[in-house]
Formats: structure tokens, C-alpha cells, sequence
């Protein structure tokens, strides 16, 4: 009985059995094919051997591995090494804009005259307040007079100072007469420029704007930020071109000769140039 159940199931797996496609109109065959069960199921074995295969090799070689698998050791610390990375990245991006603001923030109190230019000798503000009453601050005879010393060789120093950036050679803002001259014991740090009202005043380097409105001594003002730590003001204008954060190319307009504010005598321009945070002579620096 077994042995006759073993030959018709012999049997029936070598059985050849057609699969046929026909047109439905003339019935013609289209696609015959012959096929054992036996021979279907080493095809479907087969078949599904490949895709495994496929399958396997795809998620093993190719980026999709990462959605299908979880990072190993290695990975795990290339990642937190990155994250890391980043993150001082961005506290040094957070410090910088931080300073950055400060030093804009010390700009424009300067030309608001909130902070008199003549009695700082940086244009960077110190964002911790300490007290100046404080034991801590009281200097002692002999510092007295060593502070004395060097206060009186910067100025010296200053008076007699030459242009400190090499070969620097830059843009007149405007063509005119200079009818003020910088002077340091007079307290006035710039060169008055007498021109028409209406001329315009062009940037004496590439830079980007830090400062333009209007202030109530100065009437329309900019400030411009060039290589080398050198910053342009220019006061009393009638008119300004040019916002905050703008990027100027040299000699190109930024403003037109005025007499605003409640500091000026006259239509013409008021030029401050400051190097590395110290007022300087711009007749150093420029052909007027």
C-alpha cells in the first residue's frame, strides 16, 4: 500500500502540466509553457533564494543598512565625537556674536554720547561691572606714578604716531577743505571737512555697516568696520544709503554732505578713523 502511494506520488510530481496565455480575440496562443510540480518548485526555491540574496546584499552594502540596523560600538562614538564637535562649535559661534554685539553696542554709545570717545581707550565695553571704590582698586603710591608715566608716553606716542597699517592707502570720503583738525588736547578726534551740501561721501574701504541712524549730536551718522580692526564714523550727514549690517566696496556712496545734528556749524562732513580701538589723525591716513 505504501509503495503504491509512493508511485503515484512519484507520479504526479513528474506530471507535465501546461501554463498557456491565449489572445482573447483569436484565441492564438500567445505564451505556452510546460511545467512538473516538481520543476515549479525548484523554480520557486530557486526564485526566492535570489531575492534573499538580494535582500541580504542590499541592506549589508548599501546606505539603507542604517534604517534596518542598529549603530555598532564604533559608530555610537564617531557620532557622539561629532555631537561634541558641534557643540563647541556652537558655543565659539555664541561667544564671537556675543562680542561682537558688545563691540557694536560700545559703537554706538560713543556716537550717542552716552560714552564720551575721549575717555575710554577702547571701543570694547567690559561686560562685568565691578566696583572702582573697591579695596581691590586702590592703586598704591608707586603705581600712581607709573600710570602717570605711561599715560603721558601713550600720548606722546599718539601725537607723534604714524600710519600703522603698511601701505594702507584709502578712498577720500569727499573733496573739500579740512577747517578742523584732529587734536588731542582739544578733545577733538576727527577732521572736519567743509563741502557743498548734497556732495556725496563715499566709503574709504570695503567694509560692513555697524552703525546708520540718526543721533541727536550728529545728526544722520555711519559707522563702517574695515580689515585690520580700522573703523570710518561719518557725522552730520543730510542723507545715508547704507543700513546696519550692509556691505560697501571702496569709493562706493554711502552718504551725502550734511548739517544735521545739534553739534555742527555748517553743511560738512565730520570723519573719525579709529585703529585697533584708538582714535587716529586721519590726515595720517588720507589725502584730503
Amino acid at each position: 500500500m505504501e509503495k503504491r502511494n509512493q508511485k503515484r506520488l512519484d507520479k504526479k510530481m513528474l506530471s507535465h502540466y501546461q501554463l498557456q496565455l491565449l489572445d482573447d480575440e483569436d484565441k492564438r496562443s500567445v505564451f505556452l509553457i510546460k511545467l512538473t510540480p516538481l520543476n515549479s518548485l525548484l523554480f520557486f526555491t530557486f526564485f526566492m533564494i535570489l531575492i534573499t540574496t538580494l535582500i541580504f546584499l542590499g541592506l549589508k552594502y548599501s546606505p539603507l543598512k542604517e534604517y534596518f540596523t542598529s549603530p555598532t560600538v564604533e559608530n555610537q562614538a564617531a557620532y557622539k565625537n561629532q555631537l561634541l564637535k558641534l557643540n563647541e562649535r556652537i558655543l565659539e559661534l555664541e561667544n564671537n556674536l556675543e562680542a561682537n554685539e558688545l563691540y557694536i553696542k560700545s559703537i554706538q554709545a560713543v556716537v550717542s554720547g552716552n560714552i564720551k570717545a575721549e575717555k575710554v581707550d577702547s571701543l570694547v565695553v567690559n561686560k562685568f561691572h565691578l566696583n572702582p571704590d573697591s579695596e581691590l582698586f586702590k592703586p598704591s603710591e608707586e603705581d600712581s606714578l607709573f600710570r602717570i608715566q605711561i599715560e603721558k608716553e601713550e600720548m606722546e606716542a599718539m601725537k607723534a604716531s604714524k600710519n600703522t597699517v603698511p601701505d594702507a592707502k584709502y578712498f577720500t570720503p569727499v573733496k573739500g577743505f579740512v577747517t578742523g583738525k584732529f587734536d588731542l588736547t582739544e578733545k577733538h578726534l576727527a577732521v572736519d571737512i567743509s563741502a557743498g551740501e548734497g556732495d556725496v561721501i563715499k566709503s574709504i574701504a570695503d567694509g560692513d555697516v555697524l552703525f546708520s541712524n540718526w543721533t541727536p549730536d550728529a545728526g544722520y551718522t555711519l559707522i563702517i568696520r574695515h580689515a585690520n580692526d580700522i573703523i570710518s564714523m561719518y557725522k552730520h550727514c543730510a542723507k545715508v544709503y547704507k543700513k546696519q549690517g550692509d556691505m560697501v566696496k571702496k569709493g562706493e556712496a554711502i552718504a551725502q554732505v550734511g548739517n544735521t545734528g545739534e553739534l555742527t556749524t555748517g553743511p560738512h562732513l565730520h570723519f573719525e578713523l579709529w585703529v585697533q580701538g584708538k582714535a587716529v589723525d586721519p590726515e595720517e591716513y588720507i589725502d584730503f
